[in-house]
């Protein structure tokens, strides 16, 4: 079950977030879900979505730690590329 929180991630990984990405929303705007991966950088954590890192402050809404489904041996199930 997702557990959303107000807070933001303060461990890196891979998030979902619903909510304004830069802060009130404006007339007409509604929330959006968007996927994020959380990294550390030298000053601490950026917050990456569709290629942009955003920072945090401007963000509001709620976060929800995102499952990485596990692959374990789909690999083997994919056709061999060929050698060369």
């Amino acid at each position: 079950m997702n557990q959303w929180k107000r807070g933001f991630p303060i461990e890196e990984g891979y998030y979902w977030f619903y909510g304004y990405l830069f802060g009130r929303p404006t007339r007409g705007e509604k929330p959006r879900l968007e996927q994020f991966q959380v990294r550390r950088v030298s000053n601490g954590l950026l917050y990456f979505t569709e290629a942009t890192g955003l920072n945090h402050l401007d963000m509001l809404g709620f976060w929800c730690p995102m499952e990485v489904p596990d692959v374990t041996g789909l690999a083997e199930q994919l056709p061999k590329p060929p050698e060369d």
